[in-house]
C-alpha cells in the first residue's frame, strides 16, 4: 500500500470522528441554522433582522476571543477533554433557549453563553489532530473532516424548517440539542483516548528558521489574515441573509429553505475538491480562484432573477467550505505544527470576528439602501480583493520531510 494511503487507512478513526464532531461543532450548527432561526424569529417574534444579527454578532465574537486560549490550552493538554466539555455546555444551551421565556437579552445571552463554554467544540482541535497525522494526505484529510460542516449546510435547510412548522421554533432548539448528543456521542468514542497520545508529526513542522519568529513580526502572517477575513466580513452573511432574501422575492419558507440546501451541497463538495485539489496544486492559487467565483456568484445575485440565485448559491457554499480548508493547510505549511492549536485558534477567531459582523453589516447596508444590491456589489470587489492577496502568498517553506 502506497504510504499516502496508508494514512488515510491507519486513521480512519480519527477522520471519522472528527467529521462527526464537526458536524455538531459550535460554529457549525450556529453558522448553517440561524438562517431558519432568523427568518422564523423574525416573524413569530417580531424582532427586528439588525436585532438578530446581534446574535451572530454575539455568538461568534466570543469565539473569535477565546478561539487562541483554546487553541493553546489543546496544544498543551490534549482535545479531547476540552471537546466533551463544550459538547455538553452546547447541549444544554440550546435546550436552554428553548425552554426559558423568549425575550431578546436572555436570548442574546445565552447564545453568548453557548459560544463561550462551546469554543472548544470548533475546527481547531480536529484540524490540530488531522494536521499532526497527515502530510502526504493532509489536504484531502482535512477537507473530508470538514464535510462534516456541509452535512450540517444540506440537512439544516431541509430538515429544520418542517421541524420548524410542525413543534415551532422552541421544538426546532430542542432538536438541536438532541443533535449535538446524538453525533457527538459517537465522535468521542471515536477518537479515544489515544487521540491525546500521538505525538505530533515532525514532517508536519516547517524550517526551524521560521520557529523563533512571533507571529505579528512576520508579513506573511498578515497577508494571510486579510486574506481570509475579508471573505468572512463581506461574503459569509449572506447564507445568513440567504432564506430571508428569497423570501422577500416571494418564495414560501419551504422553497427559500430546500433552494438554500444548495449552498449545503456545495459546502461539501467545497470541502472534498479543495482537499483534493491543495494536495497537488498550489494553495493559494487555488483559494484565489475559488474567491473569484464567490464575487461573480455575488454578482448574479443582484440581477434578481430567482433562476440566477442557484448558481449564486453553489458559489457562496463552495467559497465557504474551501476556506476553512485552506486555512488550516496553510497554517500547517506555513507555521510550526508544534503550535498549530494556537496559531489556527488566531487564525479562526480573526474569521469569526469577520463573520460576526458580516451578517450585522449586510443588515446595515439592506436597511439603509432598501435592497441587497448595494452590499452584494461591494461584497464581489472585497472578494476580488481577497483574490489578489492570496496570490502574493510565498512557496511553502521546506520541512524535514523535503529537505
Amino acid at each position: 500500500m502506497r504510504a499516502d494511503n496508508a494514512e488515510l487507512a491507519r486513521h480512519w478513526r480519527l477522520l471519522l470522528g472528527s467529521t462527526l464532531g464537526i458536524c455538531v461543532s459550535s460554529s457549525a450548527l450556529f453558522y448553517y441554522t440561524s438562517s431558519v432561526f432568523f427568518a422564523e424569529l423574525n416573524h413569530a417574534l417580531g424582532w427586528s433582522r439588525s436585532e438578530l444579527a446581534l446574535a451572530n454578532v454575539v455568538h461568534t465574537a466570543a469565539i473569535a476571543l477565546l478561539s487562541p486560549f483554546a487553541g493553546r490550552f489543546m496544544d498543551r493538554h490534549g482535545i479531547r477533554a476540552p471537546i466533551v466539555f463544550s459538547l455538553c455546555a452546547q447541549a444544554a444551551c440550546y435546550a436552554a433557549i428553548a425552554l426559558l421565556p423568549a425575550t431578546l437579552p436572555l436570548f442574546l445571552s445565552l447564545q453568548a453563553l453557548l459560544s463561550l463554554l462551546g469554543v472548544a467544540a470548533t475546527p481547531v482541535g480536529y484540524s490540530r489532530a488531522i494536521s499532526a497525522r497527515f502530510d502526504a494526505k493532509r489536504g484531502l484529510a482535512l477537507g473530508l473532516a470538514m464535510s462534516g460542516l456541509g452535512v450540517v449546510a444540506i440537512l439544516a435547510p431541509l430538515v429544520l424548517p418542517r421541524i420548524v412548522e410542525a413543534v415551532g421554533w422552541r421544538g426546532g432548539y430542542l432538536s438541536l440539542s438532541a443533535f449535538v448528543v446524538l453525533l457527538g456521542a459517537p465522535a468521542m468514542w471515536l477518537l479515544g483516548p489515544e487521540v491525546d497520545r500521538a505525538p505530533v508529526r515532525p514532517a508536519a513542522a516547517p524550517a526551524q528558521a521560521t520557529h523563533d519568529l512571533p507571529l505579528h513580526r512576520r508579513p506573511l502572517f498578515w497577508l494571510l489574515i486579510a486574506a481570509f477575513v475579508l471573505p468572512m466580513l463581506f461574503g459569509s452573511g449572506y447564507i445568513v441573509h440567504f432564506i430571508a432574501m428569497m423570501r422577500d422575492r416571494g418564495l414560501s419558507a419551504t422553497e427559500a429553505g430546500t433552494m438554500a440546501a444548495l449552498i449545503g451541497v456545495a459546502v461539501l463538495l467545497g470541502r472534498l475538491v479543495t482537499g483534493l485539489l491543495i494536495d497537488h496544486l498550489f494553495a493559494p492559487r487555488v483559494i484565489a480562484v475559488v474567491m473569484l467565483l464567490f464575487a461573480g456568484g455575488l454578482l448574479l445575485l443582484t440581477t434578481g432573477h430567482p433562476m440566477l440565485a442557484l448558481p449564486a448559491a453553489f458559489t457562496i457554499g463552495f467559497a465557504m467550505g474551501a476556506e476553512l480548508d485552506v486555512l488550516a493547510y496553510l497554517v500547517s505549511r506555513y507555521f510550526p505544527i508544534a503550535r498549530f492549536g494556537r496559531t489556527y485558534g488566531i487564525f479562526y477567531g480573526a474569521l469569526m470576528a469577520g463573520g460576526a459582523c458580516s451578517a450585522l453589516l449586510i443588515a446595515q447596508l439592506h436597511a439603509r439602501t432598501g435592497s441587497y444590491e448595494a452590499p452584494l456589489v461591494l461584497s464581489a470587489a472585497m472578494l476580488a480583493l481577497a483574490a489578489a492577496l492570496f496570490l502574493l502568498a510565498p512557496r511553502f517553506p521546506s520541512s524535514p520531510a523535503s529537505s
